[in-house]
């Protein structure tokens, strides 16, 4: 039983290695050029963390929903489209609701792929295997008992 007992550990450790991978989540930060949107009540107050919601041209559902910044502010990037409908409003009534022209950016050449940062899951879970096992072969050299050997 006491033989059985770790390959049942490293099965198990097996069966959970990609539940465990489930809850990554990747993050890429990229260089680009972004539109800005500032909004302000008539008084100069920043029309802060209102919802929004921004249409492409003539479509009827939005690209972007979500709420200004602190300072009133909707950032988005244009991707092809110059013609912009932008529905903004507050619970108390403020708002609007007009078409905008963004003018597009030139488009910069790709930066060249960065190297990945750190180890992907693969080698990560064999790091981890390797790990667990290389602390097993310790654990068993310093406390199995050395047999006598009978000439």
């Amino acid at each position: 039983m006491k033989a059985l007992l770790p390959a049942l550990s490293f099965i198990l450790m097996l069966g959970l290695a990609g539940q465990a991978g489930a809850h990554e989540v990747h993050v890429q930060v990229s260089p680009t050029q972004a539109a800005l949107i500032q909004l302000s009540y008539a008084d100069g107050q920043p029309f802060a963390f209102e919802a929004y919601e921004l249409y492409p041209g003539a479509a009827e559902l939005p690209a972007q929903v979500g709420r200004t910044d602190a300072r009133g502010r909707v950032v988005f990037l244009p991707e092809g489209t110059a013609d912009w409908r932008l529905k903004a409003y507050a619970a108390d009534g403020h708002g609007t609701d007009q078409r905008l022209q963004v003018a597009l950016p030139e488009q910069p050449a790709a930066p060249d792929a960065a190297p990945a940062q750190g180890l992907d899951r693969f080698s990560r879970l064999l790091l981890g295997l390797a790990l667990i096992l290389g602390g097993f072969g310790l654990y068993q050299f310093f406390t199995c008992k050395k047999r006598k050997s009978t000439p």
